[in-house]
């Protein structure tokens, strides 16, 4: 159960050095138990457009490995997040470059709702939804 006077903490971290390669979009609602939303947030680490296909990583940008927005508890929390490439792996061998690990976590003040790791593909990035 959720305390009400705590915020709700979503954190999606990626320590990968190949992370600067993605734009990010993460969107997050929590509801009552009638499906009414209580508070909904949303972020975005945006680099570059897709296809750009860059050399290296763009000097001047501010890329997070770990972004972070808080929400106001209830019931139930819906979590979606896309990671889109906009720039491919250097190593067109598809075999050469695994899959990527991000952590997503949700906290309700000090309480670890969830922790959890997810595969993203370095090619075709992926779109992810969390509902609880």
């Amino acid at each position: 159960m959720m305390k009400s006077n705590e915020k709700l903490t979503i954190t999606l971290a990626c320590n990968h050095p190949e992370w600067w390669r993605f734009n990010v979009n993460l969107q997050a609602e929590t509801l009552n138990g009638d499906e009414e939303r209580i508070d909904v947030a949303s972020l975005r680490q945006y680099i570059a457009e897709v296809g750009s296909n860059l050399p290296e990583k763009p000097a001047g940008v501010a890329i997070k490995s770990k972004l972070e927005m808080t929400l106001t508890p209830s019931e139930k929390v819906h979590l979606y997040y896309n990671i889109i490439p906009h720039t491919h792996p250097d190593d067109r061998t598809i075999a050469n470059n695994t899959m990527i690990e991000l952590r997503i976590s949700i906290r309700n003040g000090e309480q670890l709702l969830l922790d959890e790791k997810a595969k993203l593909n370095p090619w075709s990035g992926g779109i992810y939804e969390k509902r609880f």
